[in-house]
């Protein structure tokens, strides 16, 4: 397996760490690790810092939907913050 790390809210880097982790064969699964620390219910939260939160799951998945969508990953595992539990 080849594991590659790459930040989602730049979606040209993005497309050149798939490049890299494909090396020409297609990607059968994806995890989708995004995370902003700012430990609080959401629905406490103020405007600012739910949209802080939100963002990085937000565009990064927007991001590798863009980036993924001629070849679909298999599987896309998306996941939430620990705080979610």
């Amino acid at each position: 397996p080849v594991i590659v790390e790459a930040d989602l809210g730049d979606g040209e880097r993005l497309a050149e760490a798939l490049q890299v982790a494909s090396a020409g064969q297609r990607i059968d699964t994806v995890f989708h690790l995004a995370g902003q620390l700012d430990d609080a219910p959401l629905a406490l939260k103020s405007p600012n810092s739910a949209a802080a939160v939100l963002a990085p799951k937000v565009t990064g998945t927007l991001n590798l939907a863009a980036c993924l969508e001629s070849s679909p990953p298999d599987d896309m595992v998306l996941f939430s913050s620990t705080s979610a539990f």
